[in-house]
């Protein structure tokens, strides 16, 4: 630890070097006793008169004393309500130029304008390990710093740093960065891109191209995991590039991988896990930005909102398999109405007078690749019976199977009407 610059005292009168002396002594005795940080940022605020904030390089909150004051400052409230300086905050920090200047100063400096107009502070980092760990903000109430002041306050982090590396769990691990960040995503609580690149880049995070929500649900409704702690465990241990959140449904998993296809060689693992531990799982379709998990964990929630209204009852379902479901749910009746191709409309109804699967044969038709043979084979029909049923789908309502634009209306509309047609 350097204690002793040359430079420490100059331009101070006599009183205010005393001062000084006696303020690192204090700092000094807390080191060698070994007091907590918490113990160390209260003498300091009694000694600078002042409030004092210490946070992580994550922006969590470590210590918060307001000393007795009433600190009418966004940030602090901010800070105070949430227990970390949330995305409006952070924001202001990178557009004012903030978190720039901290970062490449080595020494305390007063923070006047902008978001500081109204009450200054004093700003510095915190080094551990060599890298920065930590910010403090002194505020300033009812008296100007001084140059005595900033000195003290490169004197207080230089204690910090020690205390700090002492321990190191105090500080916010990379994956606990990584997982605040997640929940700062799902919360809504980080809108501004840059800032969410510039807290990615904090957390040393190099994503892969390619990611997917899973939501995990106890398969009884009604009851909550019994074992999450095990679940995150196993699923981050066997999956690589996973991360686990606690969401008020069970477990919000986010996976990041490096190609396509490499998901559905975790399909059986999934279904195992949720089957031997009475779980249901929704997988989200891949995307490529890391700012849109809260749109695929709306996704997930819907999905599992359909199936319990009678969706299918795979433990692990996945959006690529339910798209147009899921986007059917998006529409009221009288819009996926309107959206409705008049062929399967016309189709639809005839099955229910007479009591045919017309519908549910073109459809297999559709998923088989326009293969008659496949089509047969799935409707356990002869290939005659089948070429039979198409023919006559096409008398009844018009339809053109060799066109693809009318099958895809014609599947489309399935999906959205569930089946059920007008």
């Amino acid at each position: 630890m350097k204690t002793g610059d040359a430079g420490a005292y100059a331009g101070l009168s006599d009183r205010e070097s005393e001062e000084l002396k006696r303020r690192k002594e204090v700092f000094t005795e807390y080191l060698l006793k070994k007091r907590r940080p918490e113990e160390l940022i209260h003498q300091a605020g009694e000694l600078m008169q002042c409030p004092v904030m210490l946070t992580t390089n994550a922006y969590r909150v470590l210590v918060m004393d307001d000393m007795g004051f009433e600190v009418d400052d966004p940030i602090w409230q901010a800070a105070k309500k949430k227990g970390y300086c949330d995305a409006d905050s952070v924001a202001r920090f990178e557009t004012e130029g903030v978190t720039r200047k901290v970062l490449e100063q080595d020494r305390a400096f007063v923070l006047d304008s902008g978001l500081a107009e109204s009450i200054p502070r004093i700003l510095r980092k915190i080094d551990v390990f060599g890298k920065t760990g930590a910010y403090i903000g002194l505020f300033q109430m009812g008296r100007a710093f001084t140059a005595a002041d900033l000195t003290t306050a490169d004197l207080l982090c230089q204690v910090l740093s020690v205390m700090l590396e002492r321990e190191p769990k105090t500080i916010d691990s990379r994956e606990e960065i990584r997982q605040g960040i997640l929940y700062d995503l799902i919360e809504g609580r980080v809108t501004d891109t840059s800032v969410l690149s510039d807290r990615i880049r904090w957390a040393s995070w190099e994503l892969k191209p390619l990611l997917r929500c899973v939501l995990i649900i106890s398969a009884d409704r009604n009851s909550d995991i019994d074992n999450k702690e095990y679940i995150s465990y196993l699923m981050t241990s066997r999956i690589s590039g996973s991360k686990v959140l606690s969401v008020p449904e069970g477990l919000l998993m986010v996976i990041n991988y490096g190609k396509a296809g490499l998901f559905s060689a975790l399909g059986g693992f999934l279904r195992e896990t949720a089957e031997k531990y009475g779980l249901l799982m929704y997988a989200s379709g891949e995307f490529s930005e890391l700012s849109l998990v809260r749109e695929h964990y709306d996704i997930c929630q819907l999905m599992g909102k359909m199936v319990s209204a009678g969706g299918p009852a795979d433990r692990l379902c996945c959006f690529d398999g339910m798209a147009l479901e899921v986007l059917a749910q998006s529409l009221d009746a009288r819009r996926r109405r309107i959206f409705a191709q008049p062929m399967y409309l016309s189709l639809s109804q005839y099955d229910k007078r007479h009591s045919t699967e017309y519908c549910r044969t073109v459809c297999a038709f559709i998923e088989s690749g326009c293969s008659v043979t496949a089509a047969a084979a799935k409707l356990y029909i002869h290939r005659n019976t089948m070429n039979k049923r198409l023919n006559r789908i096409s008398e009844i309502c018009g339809l053109d199977l060799s066109n693809g634009k009318e099958l895809i209306h014609f599947y489309l509309t399935d999906k959205l009407t569930g089946g059920r047609g007008g």
